[in-house]
Formats: C-alpha cells, structure tokens, sequence
C-alpha cells in the first residue's frame, strides 16, 4: 500500500482533512495462514484459500472458545454467516484475536463479523513485532491496514475491551453498531515519527459503552471518530493524537452530532495533542464536558452547536493551545462556536500561548459557571474576538487577560451577569473593543484594566447604548491603570454604587515611550449616568471629552469630578427618552481639574433651549487653569448675577419665560449664543469686563453687567438684581 502524507497546512476541519486518508484495506488472498478453530461454528478456508476465513455457527457459551488467527507473515480476511455467535464467558479468554507479523512487508487483517461477547477482549486486531529493516538499513516502508466491521450484530466483553485494535504507522477502521467493554473500544496506531499512522472509527450505527473506563479510547497518529451515543464509567471519548518529529503533529476530528457523549465519573471528550477539530451535540461529563489541549502552534476547533456542553463539576469546555518555544505565527488558532454550555465551576475556558489567536462565538446559546466565570479567556500577543448570548458566572461574567493585544467583546446578544464579581472584566495592557448590551456585575460592572498602546492608530472602543450597566457594590464602568492610549466610551444607562463611569490613570510618570502617545479620553453619555458620583477622572493628565445629552447623577452631591488634563465638558439636549421622564443635565455639582477647561451648552434637534430645558442644581467649579464657559443663550437673557471674586451666579429669563440658574467657581471666561465671538472676563464683582482688544469706548464694563440688567428689565419688562 502506498504511503500517504496528510498536509495540515491550511486544512479548516479534521473531517476534510482525514477525509482524504487512503484507507482501502485487501480481502485478503495472498500467503496461507492458519486458524485455530471452531467451536460456535466452523471457520475455514473456502477453496482452499490461504488467509480467508468464513466462520459460520451459533453460539454456545459452553462450548466456545477464543477464535485465534496467527500471528501469521500474510494478509488475513475473516468474514462470518448470518447464523454466527461467538460467547466465551465461561470458557473464559477472548473472542476473536487477528494478529499479523511484520517481518517482510505490509499484510492487512480484515474482521467482518458481530455477534460476539467475551471474558476478555471480545474482538482484538494488531501486529506483533516492529518495523522491518530494509536492505540497505534503516527503516522500510511496511505500512499495513486493520479492518473491523461489526454491525452484524452486537460485541460484548465482560472485562476487557469490546474491540480492540492495534497498529505500527498502519491503517486502522473501524465500523460497528452496538459494542460494550470495560472499555468499549480501544485503538493505538504506534508511530516512529516518520510517516503519519491514521485511525478512523465509525460508531454511527450504534452505541458504544465501556463499563469501567472510557466509551472510546484511542492513541497516535491521525484519528478520525463518528458516532451516535457514547458512554464511559470514565471519559466518554478520550483521544491522545501525540505529535510527530519536526512538528508534525497528529489530528484528532470528532463527530458526534448523531449522538450523545457521556463520561461518568471523567471529561466528556478529553483529547490530548495535535490538531484538534471537535464537532458535537450533547455531552456530559462528572468532570469537564470537553477538554481539549493542542500541540504547539496547531489548531484548536470546537464547533458544538448541535448540542449542549455541561462539566457537571469541572468545566463546561476547557480548550488549550501549548505555546511553542518560539511563539505561534500564521494559522495557529483557538475557535469555540457553542450553544448551551455550563459548568460546575466555569462555563468555558480557554487559554492560548503567545501569538495565538482566540475566537469565540456563543451566540447560539447561553454560557454558565456556577461557582467561577462564565467565561473565561487567557491569551497573550494576538487577537481575541468574543460574541456572546447570554453569559453567567458565579464570579465574573466574563473575564480576558490579553497581554499587549486587542481583545474585541460583542456581547449585544445577550446579557452579562457576575453574580459575585464583575460583569465584563478585561486588560493588562492592551486594548479593548466592547459592545454590550446589559451588563451586571455584583462589584463592577465592567471593569478594564492596565489600558495601554504604543501605537497612536489604536483606539480602545467601549459602546453600551444596547443596554444598561450596572455595578451593584462598585462602579458601573471602571477604567483602572490607563496610560498612553486613547479610549472612545458612549453609552445610554449606566449605574454605579459608587461611580457611574471611573477613569483612573497612572500619571505622567507612568507613560511609556516618553509620553509619545498621551492617553485620551471620550465619553459621549445618551441616558443616564449615575452613582455616588456620577462620572470621576483621576491621575489622568490627558485630555477629556465628555458629551451629555442625557443626565448625569451623584446621588451624594457629585456628578463630576475630572482631573488635571484639559477637560471638555458639552452637555446638549436629549436625543433619547430618559427614565421617568427626567430632563437632561446634571445633578450635583461638576468638579473640573487643573488644566484649562471648557464647559459648552449646545442646543440639540427639536427645539427648546438645554439651559431651560436641563437640570441643574450643583456648582460648576473650574478648578485651576483657564477655564471657559460658552452659553447657550443670548447676552440678552442674562437677568441677574451675585457674586465675588471668582465666584459668581448668573440667573436667565427666556422669550417663553423660562428660568434657569447656574453657578460657577474659577472659569475666568464666558460666550454667549448670540456673539460667540465676544469674551467676556468676571471683573471680580459679580460682572463682566470686556475683552481687549475692544473700542476704547468699552473697554471697561466695570459693574456693567448691571446696567444691562436694568436696560433689559425696562426693554422687556421684568425684573433682575445685580451688584
């Protein structure tokens, strides 16, 4: 038989790739052998053919014994009547037992047969002895093939394996209906690191069941397995492909989408190595549901969509990619696409070495973990990709460690909830791109970490317009540790026990690459922010943005308080319904840093004015720097101020009779609607000066503020106070 080589290099799923395994067997019509025979029936030569055996006969549990052929230098076919039984129960011993030996060339063994149970194996197939030496040395090429078909009838051992193959870089197939064992079958295909040994199994007639260890088991080379329902006093399915020289690793491609796995007291399905391709419906298992654990720099793919995945007391699906010495370049990948899947402890995790790409999809149905995450992911120089439905943990929700990477979170699907922990928690330098719908977290909310680029095209994205967050103990949204990067944050409803939004930096002295990229920071609030402070910036010498259109809440008195870095503060009108038909603005006092700072009033769509229209109900303080405040109304509106120094009140009267009052605190400059070009300067008594340059005729306003005031209140007829 020829060899064949298997290129994994750009093959997508296991059964493509070990579909193409060439694993046509021989009838079997070469050398003569022998057979040591026959007391269920009589298994001969027909014609006189060496190597071909019909075995014929019922079974007779008193009188059978083990069926045994060689070992034998030869091919070996074995076919059995309709009428065939073979019970060795009280004779004790095997069924039926092949066995070739390898010391001139390639031989295949063929067993067409079912209805056989045993003390022992009930069905057993292999080679004795090693590879032969060629004429010149070395190893020669003697590849063989062994070949089971029982789906004649039913394959019971009462101690050993129901069937049982064995192979050097051979061909093993297998074909049954309904086998059951200690362990139900049992293949090793040896390798020398020289050509691939190939497996495939096909249980998709039947159920295979191993009494007291797995359902399947099988070892070396390139396995593929089909089945309907599998069960295992220990591991339903466990598969170890192993690796071959220069980093040839096996492939392991199960299916079971025909059935259901089960592992008692083990994991689901465990495989070992290799590349690993996994398509499934149900599965259970007292331990893990699916553990999986890929060769360095291979591929790692689970697709259970078909089905649900449960790790009663482990881990729903536990998916590992080994990191090689050098690091994954290339097609090196971990990919779960899920329905259902839970887990005693946590719902799915997966880790990946350096350069190895992470992508999870579970949009097909919800993820638990009762007493860890629901999902949990560990990845580290490479891309991490998540979309969710429904995901919960008994900790956090979600939880990503992607060192000096972009991790990208779509979870609009669903809802997220750590029932002790955080809802989304993520970081330690890198970057991240969340889109979310609802979020709970018992502490956070949503919580990144250790924020940082060193690439100025980079931005960190965080939309939450979906959905709401909610931090019950902590914050809503928390940025911890942000440092020479740039952040983008919109959302509708936030809250927060103690912050709505928190970012907190590092300081300058933390930036890395001699402040070549300076952190930055936007946030565009469209519902509701609230917490004990409504949004709060701290150690961040970066700029900020923030822009409301909705309504920002410190339900203890504070709804900003920012930082050093210049800060931009634009509060417009709604454009989107608030709760309980709250008006927009801000509730409790706006606290801003030490840089020069802007506080702008802008009037959105659909008429009306946001400074008559809004709440406000705190002080504006500017804090050190030049600060200035650009007003949504005309100089005209301005009724009355009091106020001394830097502190000052300004009262508004508009067409409709409106009334609105603000107080600010260190803003040196203001703007009004009507002349945005015109600046005007307290003059430390609760007026304006005018700004220079300006006609002499008005270069001091003085107390002028209040003799507009009283031209105004002449003109249109309402009163106003003034100093």
């Amino acid at each position: 038989m020829p060899a064949v080589t298997l290129n994994v290099q750009g093959s997508l799923t296991a059964r493509t790739a070990l579909g193409r395994f060439a694993l046509g067997v021989a009838a079997g019509t070469l050398a003569g052998g022998y057979g040591r025979i026959t007391y269920a029936g009589t298994c001969a030569a027909p014609s006189g053919i060496p190597g071909t055996y019909l075995c014929s006969g019922p079974a007779n549990a008193a009188a059978d014994v083990t069926q045994s052929f060689g070992p034998v230098d030869q091919d070996i076919a074995i076919t059995s009547a309709p009428d065939f039984g073979l019970d060795t129960t009280q004779s004790g011993g095997p069924g039926i037992v092949a066995t070739g030996d390898k010391t001139d060339g390639a031989d295949n063994i063929t067993i067409t047969t079912g209805n056989v149970r045993a003390a022992a194996d009930a069905i057993s197939a292999g080679y004795q002895g090693s590879r032969y030496t060629g004429p010149y040395g070395g190893y020669g090429v003697d590849f063989g093939s062994v070949t089971i078909t029982t789906t004649q009838g039913q394959v019971t051992s009462q101690s050993a394996a129901g069937i049982r193959a064995t192979g050097n870089e051979d061909y093993i197939e297998i074909t049954t209906s309904n086998v059951t064992g200690a362990t139900g079958i049992v293949t090793n295909n040896t390798y020398y690191g020289l050509e691939h040994s190939f497996t495939q199994i096909d249980t998709s007639a039947g159920t295979v069941r191993g009494t007291t260890s797995a359902g399947i088991t099988a070892s070396d080379g390139d396995i593929q397995i089909t089945t309907a329902d599998v069960t295992g006093a220990s591991h339903g399915i466990s598969v170890a492909p192993g690796d071959y020289l220069l980093e040839r690793f096996g492939i392991a491609g199960i299916g079971t989408t025909s059935g259901t796995i089960t592992g008692l007291d083990g994991d689901g399905i465990t495989v070992d190595g290799g590349y690993i391709f996994i398509d499934t419906a149900d599965v259970t298992g007292s331990q893990n549901g699916i553990s999986a654990l890929a060769s360095a720099n291979s591929r790692l793919q689970t697709d259970t969509t078909a089905g649900t995945v449960s790790g009663m007391d482990g881990i729903g699906i536990l998916a590992t990619m080994e990191e090689g010495f050098l690091g994954s370049r290339g097609e090196a990948i971990v990919d779960i696409t899920t329905a259902d899947v839970s887990g005693g402890d946590i719902g799915i995790q997966t880790s990946a070495g350096r350069y190895i790409e992470t992508v999870i999809d579970t949009t097909a149905g919800s993820v638990s973990g009762a007493t860890g995450a629901g999902l949990t992911v560990t990845a580290e120089y490479a891309r991490v990709q998540i979309s969710t439905a429904d995901v919960t943990g008994g900790t956090d929700g979600i939880t990503v460690s992607n060192p000096f990477a972009t991790t990208i979170f779509d979870t609009t699907a669903g809802t997220i909830t750590g029932e002790t922990g955080a809802g989304i928690a993520t970081g330690f330098y890198g970057e991240v791109q969340i889109t979310t719908a609802d979020v709970t977290g018992q502490t956070d909310g949503i919580t990144v970490s250790g924020l940082t680029s060193s690439n100025s095209d980079v931005t960190s994205t965080l939309d939450t317009t979906a959905g709401t967050i909610t931090g019950k103990t902590g914050d809503g949204i928390t940025i911890d540790g942000f440092e020479t990067s740039e952040i983008d944050i919109t959302v509708s409803d936030v809250s927060g026990a103690t912050t709505g939004i928190r970012i907190e930096g590092r300081g300058s002295t933390y930036y890395f690459y001699s402040n070549q990229f300076p952190p930055q920071a936007t946030i565009d609030v469209q519902g509701h922010v609230s917490g004990a402070v409504g949004i709060a910036i701290s150690d961040f010498d970066g700029p900020t943005t923030i822009n409301s259109s909705g309504l920002i809440e410190g339900r203890e008195g504070t709804a900003l308080d920012l930082s050093d870095g210049a800060q931009h503060l634009t509060i417009s009108k709604a454009a989107m319904a608030l709760p309980c038909d709250a008006r927009p603005g801000l509730i409790g006092a706006s606290v801003f840093g030490g840089g020069d700072d802007m506080l702008s009033f802008v009037d959105g769509p659909g008429g009306g004015n946001i400074l008559y229209d809004g709440a406000f109900d705190g002080l504006f303080d500017g804090g050190a720097g030049i600060d200035t405040v650009n007003l949504s109304v005309s100089f005209d509106d301005l009724q009355g101020s009091n106020g001394s120094g830097s502190s000052i009140a300004l009262s508004f009267l508009g067409a409709l009779d409106q009334t609105a009052t603000l107080y600010f605190l260190d803003f040196e400059f203001f703007t009004f609607a009507d002349n945005p070009q015109v600046t005007y300067a307290l003059d430390g008594r609760g007026g304006f000066v005018a700004p220079i340059p300006l006609p002499a005729s008005l270069l001091l306003f003085g107390s002028a503020l209040g003799a507009l005031a009283v031209a105004n209140r002449k003109t249109r007829g309402h009163s106003s106070k003034s100093d």
